[in-house]
Order: C-alpha cells, then structure tokens, then sequence
C-alpha cells in the first residue's frame, strides 16, 4: 500500500518518479532491461567469489525466494488495486470493477513486482508533453484522495468509479480513466499510446502461450519501420523467411525442403542410403562403409570429369590378359579431351622408349640387338655363340661353361673354386711375378711348388714353411691339394754364389757339418765365435771404401789407418756419455738472492774438511758456474746430480739447474733457458752425505756451439712440495752429465 501510494503521491523522488513513469507510459521495459544487466553483472561477481557448486545451489535458492516474492507481490498489487478501485471515490455499494482492473493489470502495471531494493530509471528527460500530463493526472488524483480518502470498509467516499462527479460520459467496456485538461475532468478512453518505447515493454514477465506457434497466432509490427505498429498473422513470416538467406553456417533442425531449383554444398553426408529423381527414387546408393552404386550408366558430359574422381581401383579385373582390341581411356594431348584408344597402340608407342625399371621378367625375345650391356646372363637354353657357330660356348645345367674354339680374354682373368687343371703340353707364363695364396686371411698354410716325379719317389717340394718362417726345400708325399702343415724331408740346397745379405734367426748358427754352431749371432747382430778367430799374417780389416782400416801385422801389432790413430794400449777410448765434476769451491754465490759464501768445515782432525755452499731453507739461494765443454761435446742436452749435506735430519731437498751458452763475440747478458728441478726424498741424519738422482734433460738457452763458454745458475726451490727439510743444505758439488760424439777433441 505505502509503495503505491509513494508512486502517486510523492513527486520529490526520482525513484517513485521513474516507478510511476514506467507504470503509466510504459517505460518500465528499459528500467527492466538495466536491472537484468546489473543483476547478471552482481550474479556474475558472486559467482567468481564462491565455489562453483555453493552458488549453484544459492542460486537456486534465491531464484525460488524472487518467484516466491514476485508471486506474494503481484497477490497484493492485485488485492490493493481491486480494493482501491472499487471504493476509491464513491459509495461502498458493490460494483463489478472487474473489466476494468484486469485492463489496468495486464496492460499499465508491470507483470511482475519491482523489489524494493532495485532502481528504477529517471522520466523521460527528452517528453516535456508526457511529463507536464503525468504531474497534472498526479495532481488530480491527490485532490480526490485529499478529499473524500481512500474507501475502506469503515465508510467514506464514492462507493464506485460511476459516482465520481469528475467522471463523465461514464466508462464503457475496455476502457480507461483519461484526464482532459480542458475542463479537469476524467473521461473513458480507450487505451491508445502513440509513442510507447520499445524498451517500455515487458514481454518477459508475461505469460507463455504454452503452446507451439500457429498460423492464426498475431505478432506486432513496424510497418515499413516508420512507427506505424501493425498486427500480422504468423503464416506471414513463414512467407517472409522463405525468401532470406540464412548467415548461420549450422542448420541442424532442417529435415526437409521443398523443390531446389539449385543447391550448392561442400560436403553431402546422406543419412539415408539413396539419392535420386522422383521417377528413380535409388539411383544412386550410398553404403554405410561408402561404397556408392549406380543403378543406371551414369553418362557425363565431355570433360566433365576429373581422372581423380575415378576409382578404377574399385572396379572388377579384366581377369584375362589384354588383348590387341581392348580399349584404354586417354587424354588426347593432354588438352582436356578424353578419347579411347586400342591397347595396341601401346605396343608402337612403347617401342621407342628407353625402359628405366630394372626388372622386366616378362620379356622373353628381342630383334636384333647392335648393342646389349647386362650385369648377368642366364641361358634358359645350352648354348652362346654366332650365326656361323651356334655352339662355341656351351653351359650345362651344372653351370660347366665349355668353349669349342680358343678363348681369349683380354682383361683380368679370375678363376674360382677348388681345382683348376691345365691339360697342356706347355704352360706360357708371361708374368714376372707368380703370386701364391692370393687373398689369404691367415699363414695357416705353407705354400710353395710340388713337382711330381713318376715312379722315381716323393714329389719334390720348393716351399715356404709356415710353423717355421723359413723357405726349405726337399720331398715330400703331399700333392696339390694339401692343407696345413706340409710334412717334408729336407734336402740339400747348392748355391754356387750367393749375393746380397745372409740373415740367419735371431740367434741362429753358421757352422759346419761337424759345427754346425761354430758362429752364433744374436739378436742384437753380436757374433760370437765358438773357437778362435784366426786372421792370415799381416792382414786387413776394413770396408769396401778403406779395405786396410785396421791392419793387424803378423806379431799382432794393430794400426789404424788414418793417420795418428794408432793405439798400443788394451782400451779405445769411444765416444758416449762423459762427466765434468764442479765442486762447491769452483762455484760462487750469485750476486742476486745468492748462497751464503764458500765456507771451510772441518771434521775431525785429520779426517776430510769440507768446502761447502750453504743454501737456505725459507728462500731459494743460488750460485753460479761455468764450462767449456770439450769440443766431442754434442752440443746437445746435460743432466746433473748434486752432492750435498743436509743440516737437519731428513725429509726432502729440492735443487734446479739452468744454463745458457755464450760463444765468440756473443753478448754475456743472456738469460737462462728452462730450469729443471731434480728433488731427494726422505734421507737419513743430518751430516750425512747425500747424491739426488740424475736430472732430468737440461736444455742450455741461446743454441750451444763448439767452443761456448756455458754458464749454469744452480738453486734450491724451497718453493717445491718436496723441499721440507728444516735445515741449510749444504752443496758439496754438481756432477755434470754429457753426450760426446767423437773419441776425442782432435
């Protein structure tokens, strides 16, 4: 009650201005359609907020308590208005206001109630007319109100509509209240709104027809969409629909149409299983597994038909081989014109081709070639050969290959198998070289040449023995065919010359029949002699440029023969590895990060006194020294061992060497090539003697020359791991190895 009052009564509000604008023009439509946009916007937050299945369910919920409010709702408008409008301004004698409530229901009123929590759209900014109308209906019905009140059951004013004195005319069926400004007074009108929005609309809180849509049912409509609002029948829009063209790709619904005069599609799936004409209703069958079938010779136009469209593959074989009179389908010039053409005709063509397709096993004869190159040959028959000798190589069905004339092959000649036999007089080899056993994979076998020698004994044998890595020669009773080892007898072997080099096994003999070992060379070439070595007086021993090198006279006086060489003494002094001793007092501290200074200690009296140079434990400390090698000397590397005293008993020392070699007039200031470090381990207490081991190579800077003076720079590397001793060492000397390569310095 007090909402519809507030509607009627209260101006000041924009929201009763916007309830009562949309109850009586209509306007209520767009109000409606804002309200379901901000309803789905609220649902759609709420739906983000909470889990799925909770707003489902909430969901549901609310939606029933809305039905249920719209439904108490739409029972009290309907109670208020039906009270209202039948005491409102007359007596309380009972009239049938019935017509007229359901008119003011159904066609003023929203169909459903507007929560009182929603908003309702503002009036019509842009209808000064229908605003100015509406506040003066208002202010109408507020002077009634004022004055005779509201009709209750306790008595006061008009007992019906009829009675009212600002009614004229009466009101007739289907008719409304309209104001008329001229006179203030209230006639019966029909209803008639000329200019009623579409959104003012509210076909969504009507009810359903509850049934399906049938030709006699109305529709409203723009007539030519220039506001003339029509009714038209539904049949109608079957006759205006049957002339668009439908924009929606999917048209699931469609199960039949009516004649097509054209019909254009991408793909036909047919349900069924046949398309046809009225008269032929299966001319074309369709199968489930697609297999199509004409019931009639389809006929195509010319060129209408793409050899892709053809399935020959589905189709019956011929089930014989073609014949001459068989017909093919050919493009006539690949110009699009399909002809016929007889299988014969491909005999013609093919004949002058070239066949790329290695295998053809289906021809069995040719004319006359002037050419034929073949990776094999298989004779189905016996024989090879020429017009004028049919027969000159003959193959039997073994394979045996048999030429009636002379067979000369000019290339490499190979022959495979167990046994080749040769039944010649003579046997021309014009060859160098006769290679045995070619292509073997193993010396398993000897090999060599058996000659057969009649009734006269074993076979006589020249080979190469396998087990024995040794030629031999004698007799044997193997033969040809012999495998493996080849049992022999040895024979005598007489040379009358023998030239270039003898080699005998690694410590093999040359002797004779009663010493067979009277000389023995080793492997290493040493010729040991079993009993003397007897010269001729006065003889020579030499080479093949200086024959009388050595000349030995008959009392055994040996001279040399180059001049000066002449040694009377038991040793020859050779060339090879050679020492030079540098003591510590030959040596002096370097004048950067040097020793400590020669120093004398003594023993005990009367027992060695010691020079010594002392080198630090917490520094390296060197000294220097110099050599001029003897010109035998290589020039080539040096190693060292150094002889020393630790002062603390023993863990480890550490010394290095470098040198570089000055010759004449070469600058002195050189700098020294690669040290080498030679270290000794775990010695034993201190004063005691100790040698490292011999060095490492020693590489002197500044490329070493006969007559160099070489300079040396020895130090201890503290820095080295092995260097621990907690002590002086004390350097006695350096032994210095090198490599001579003459006996002597001549």
């Amino acid at each position: 009650m007090k909402k519809i009052t507030e509607l009627v009564t209260s101006p000041e509000k924009p929201e009763h201005k916007a309830k009562r604008k949309a109850i009586t023009f209509g306007s209520f439509k767009r109000a409606e359609d804002r309200q379901v946009a901000e309803r789905k916007q609220r649902e759609h937050d709420a739906e983000l907020a909470v889990i799925a299945e909770e707003a489902r369910i909430q969901r549901v919920l609310e939606e029933e308590e809305q039905k249920a409010i719209k439904d108490q709702n739409r029972r009290r408008r309907d109670k208020f208005i039906t009270k209202s409008l039948s005491n409102a301004f007359g007596t309380k004698n009972e009239v049938d206001m019935t017509p007229v409530r359901e008119q003011v229901i159904d066609r003023y009123l929203p169909k459903t109630a507007l929560p009182e929590a929603e908003e309702y759209p503002t009036p019509f900014k842009d209808e000064p007319a229908l605003n100015a109308e509406l506040a003066e209906f208002k202010k109408k019905i507020n002077e009634h109100l004022h004055t005779i009140g509201f009709a209750s059951s306790g008595g006061g004013g008009i007992g019906s509509i009829a009675d009212a004195n600002d009614l004229v005319d009466g009101i007739g069926d289907g008719e409304f209240l309209q104001f008329r400004a001229s006179d203030g007074k209230f006639i019966g009108a029909t209803a008639s709104v000329s200019t009623l929005a579409l959104t003012a609309l509210d076909i969504d809180g009507g009810t359903d027809i509850g049934a399906a849509i049938v030709d006699a049912d109305l529709f409203v409509v723009d007539d030519g969409a220039g506001g003339t609002n029509r009714k038209t029948a539904a049949s109608r829009i079957k006759t205006y629909v049957a002339d668009v063209t439908l924009t929606t790709a999917a048209q699931t619904n469609i199960t039949s149409l009516g004649t097509l005069t054209a019909l254009t599609v991408d793909n036909i799936a047919i349900n069924g299983t046949n398309i046809g004409h009225t008269s032929d209703t299966d001319s074309i069958a369709i199968a489930s597994d697609g297999v199509v079938t004409f019931s009639q010779a389809p006929v195509f136009p010319d060129g209408s038909i793409a050899v892709v469209d053809l399935d020959i593959d589905g189709g019956t074989d011929i089930g014989e081989a073609l014949a001459d009179g068989d017909l093919l389908v050919v493009d006539n010039g690949a110009g699009g014109t399909n002809r016929k053409t007889e299988v014969s005709r491909i005999k013609t063509y093919v004949a002058d081709v070239t066949l790329t397709t290695a295998a053809q096993t289906n021809i069995t004869s040719l004319g006359t070639l002037t050419a034929l190159t073949v990776d094999n040959i298989v004779i189905n028959g016996a024989n090879i050969g020429h017009t004028s000798d049919t027969d000159a190589i003959a193959i039997d069905s073994s394979g045996n290959v048999t030429a009636s004339q002379n067979l000369i092959v000019t290339g490499n000649f190979t022959v495979n198998g167990t046994t080749t036999t040769v039944n010649t007089a003579n046997v021309k080899v014009e060859d160098t070289l006769l290679e045995l056993n070619t292509g073997a994979t193993s010396n398993a076998n000897d090999m060599g040449i058996i000659m057969e020698r009649g009734s006269t004994g074993d076979n006589a044998i020249f080979m190469f023995d396998e087990s024995a890595d040794e030629f031999t020669v004698g007799t044997t009773t193997a033969t040809n065919d012999a495998t493996g080892n080849i049992s022999i007898t040895a024979g005598t072997f007489t040379a009358a010359t023998l030239k270039g080099n003898l080699v005998v096994a690694d410590d093999g003999d040359i002797g004779s029949a009663s010493a067979t070992d009277a000389m023995q060379i080793s492997s290493a070439g040493i010729v040991t002699f079993k009993d003397d070595i007897l010269l001729k007086d006065a003889c020579t021993i030499g080479t093949a440029t200086t024959a009388g090198a050595i000349a030995i006279a008959a009392d055994g006086t040996v001279d040399l023969a180059t001049a000066g060489a002449t040694v009377n003494s038991a040793v020859i002094k050779t060339a090879g590895l050679e020492t030079i001793w540098v003591p510590a007092a030959s040596m002096r501290p370097t004048s950067s990060n040097g020793c400590a200074a020669i120093t004398d200690v003594e023993t005990t009296a009367g027992r060695p006194d010691l020079q010594v140079l002392d080198f630090d434990k917490d520094a390296d400390e060197a000294a220097q020294f110099s050599i001029a090698f003897p010109k035998s000397w290589n020039e080539g590397t040096i190693t060292f061992a150094v002889y020393y005293i630790g002062l603390a008993a023993t863990t480890g020392v550490a010394f290095g060497l470098q040198g570089v070699s000055v010759g004449d007039n070469e600058e002195a200031d050189q700098a020294y090539g690669t040290a080498v470090v030679v270290t000794d381990d775990s010695q034993g207490d201190a004063t005691e003697v100790l040698i490292t081991a011999t060095s490492g190579a020693v590489t002197l800077a500044n490329s070493p020359a006969a007559g160099d003076i070489s300079f040396f720079r020895l130090f201890r590397d503290v820095s080295d791991g092995n260097d621990d001793m907690a002590g002086d060492a004390r350097v006695l000397g350096v032994k210095i190895f090198f490599t001579t390569n003459a006996a002597n310095d001549a």
